[in-house]
């Protein structure tokens, strides 16, 4: 489908340019044009179709192929006053004895509108107008490449006329009787600019991809603080369009534009960026081609409509186009995270506050330790901080320390490594007697379980001379139970447990106060005075418990 598409479209070109051919010498201008008249004119050569000619410097020949006819040849003419013209009528004979005046044609005027613009695009980016330099190793002649520059800009002229492209793309990539009827082996540089002065067209109108038509729009460009104090940023054109844009030219004050291939770079001292820390917008100017073809097409005509219609460019229709960026300078926010856990197991902990100060000792935020064991300080500007914890979890030693750190250019995210220790307890038992007075000699034994259930003996103590007893260094979180295993002598064993319970941050040291009752020796049988015995015995139980109790009550309200 696609070759017969080709096809019937070459067909319909061949009988075109055919049937102009046969009817040049009769046309007429069917619509009304003006005409305006000036001293200078032009004269160009005619189309030879009867031979071919050797390449010179005002001609080149075209292949058998051509829909202009076998050994037809395209003139490379100028006007009157040097100016390279292109005919605008393909097919359409010129003619050595015509005399041509300047002014819009009715073939001009019958072309739609956006042909126009596209004609006068492809002549602003064509030869002469443009310079797209000389190919490497070309053996060709100068005036041979500027021959072929001609042609490949005639070409695209005819393709537009003819439909065959728009002013940015193709209808059909690859084909084009006009670009394929030139014998490259002969004029190998044709490729060359043909493909230059296409590209062209279709960048035309492209800005800078990270700039803006209007200032409105721009986006902001942020200036970022260096390791050597300065401010910078980079940013790419994916556009390939910023060599036409001179931003270079807002250099000043400070601040540098520094254009390297597609890459334009903004630098400002530390000094400019104190007034960059607001927006500020720059603008710059390019080469784009938004171009009123009446002011940028020149075109030239005879008067008697029997020859060919003929363009140039005035070189006055590129519009320059201003595009706008704004910058700010801007510090690099830096982060703190802290990492807790476990001095001894170095398990995450949860739970734990930290607060953050400020150079002066002002508080700028707190954070708290997740399941990950993590407190993090985001977006904090660059300068000097430091950080403490406030609260730990149960069962562990608040770190009162101070820690000092420093956000930088070179050091934005700091993670820093903090344990917290187990809190130790203690456990305190006082032995006394009925008196209060301290009691010597008893063995207690303290036990730890992790489920209340299955005890596990943590270590004897026996009653010094104070009567004391203790346990230090003791893990909290967990229990314990201390039971007397041995009472001093002369007094009852107790055989309740005298501690049970759990040491935390609330309750981690621990100190119990009890008391012993005397114990007693039961008088011989037969014995005189058992009854006194008895009696006496009992009082005693009685007294010993009423003092217990009140030096119980008396401890645990201190």
């Amino acid at each position: 489908m696609k070759v017969f598409k080709h096809m019937t479209a070459l067909v319909l070109a061949l009988v075109m340019a055919a049937a102009l051919a046969v009817t040049a010498y009769a046309a007429t201008v069917t619509v009304k044009y003006r005409e305006f008249v000036y001293s200078s004119q032009i004269t160009f050569r005619q189309y030879d179709y009867s031979q071919s000619t050797s390449p010179t410097v005002v001609n080149m020949t075209i292949s058998a192929t051509s829909s202009l006819g076998s050994g037809s040849a395209l003139y490379h003419v100028k006007y009157a006053n040097g100016t390279v013209a292109y005919c605008i009528q393909p097919g359409v004979h010129s003619d050595d004895s015509g005399s041509y005046v300047q002014g819009s044609s009715g073939c001009w005027y019958n072309l739609p509108a956006s042909v126009q613009s596209a004609i006068a695009l492809a002549l602003a980016c064509g030869y002469p107008s443009a310079d797209y330099g000389t190919a490497s190793g070309d053996r060709n002649s100068s005036a041979i490449i500027n021959a072929e520059k001609w042609a490949a800009t005639q070409a695209i002229i005819w393709e537009l006329i003819c439909e065959y492209r728009s002013a940015y793309t193709y209808d059909d990539w690859g084909y084009s009787p006009f670009y394929d009827c030139v014998d490259t082996s002969r004029y190998p540089t044709f490729e060359l600019w043909y493909g230059e002065i296409a590209a062209a067209m279709q960048s035309a109108n492209e800005i800078p991809s990270f700039a803006a038509y209007a200032e409105l729009w721009a986006d902001v460009i942020e200036l970022k603080k260096n390791a050597a104090g300065s401010y910078t940023a980079s940013v790419t054109d994916t556009n390939g369009v910023l060599s036409a844009y001179n931003f270079t030219a807002n250099s000043g004050n400070g601040v540098t534009f520094t254009r390297k291939g597609n890459t334009l770079t903004i630098t400002a001292t530390a000094a400019a960026a104190k007034n960059l820390l607001g927006e500020k917008t720059y603008s710059a100017t390019g080469s784009a081609f938004e171009m009123d073809p009446d002011e940028a097409v020149l075109c030239w005509y005879d008067r008697t409509g029997r020859y060919q219609a003929m363009a140039s460019y005035t070189g006055v229709g590129r519009d320059p186009v201003r595009v706008y960026i704004k910058i700010r300078a801007v510090e690099e926010k830096g982060n703190l995270t802290i990492n807790k856990v476990d001095a001894e197991t170095g398990k995450a902990l949860a739970g734990v506050t930290y607060r953050l100060f400020d150079v002066s000792g002002n508080k700028v935020a707190d954070a708290t330790t997740g399941a990950d064991g993590k407190a993090v300080f985001n977006d904090l500007a660059q300068g000097k901080y430091s950080y403490q914890e406030i609260s730990a979890p149960s069962g562990y030693v608040v770190d009162n320390t101070k820690y000092q750190i420093t956000i930088s250019a070179t050091a934005l995210n700091i993670t820093a490594k903090r344990t917290n220790a187990l809190a130790k307890g203690s456990i305190t038992i006082r032995k006394v007697d009925a008196t209060g007075a301290p009691l010597a000699g008893a063995e207690l034994l303290l036990e730890t379980s992790a489920d209340g259930k299955t005890w596990t003996e943590v270590g004897r103590v026996t009653t010094d001379n104070t009567g004391i007893a203790k346990w230090e260094n003791l893990k909290t979180g967990v229990q314990y139970r201390v039971t007397e295993t041995k009472a001093p002598a002369g007094y009852t064993l107790l055989t309740e447990p005298l501690f049970a319970g759990v040491l935390d941050s609330s309750n981690r040291d621990v100190t119990i106060t009890a008391c012993n009752n005397a114990g007693f020796i039961l008088p011989f049988t037969g014995s005189t005075g058992f009854t006194t015995y008895i009696v006496l015995a009992a009082l005693m139980l009685c007294m010993g418990v009423y003092f217990c109790k009140k030096i119980e009550m008396k401890e645990n309200t201190k």
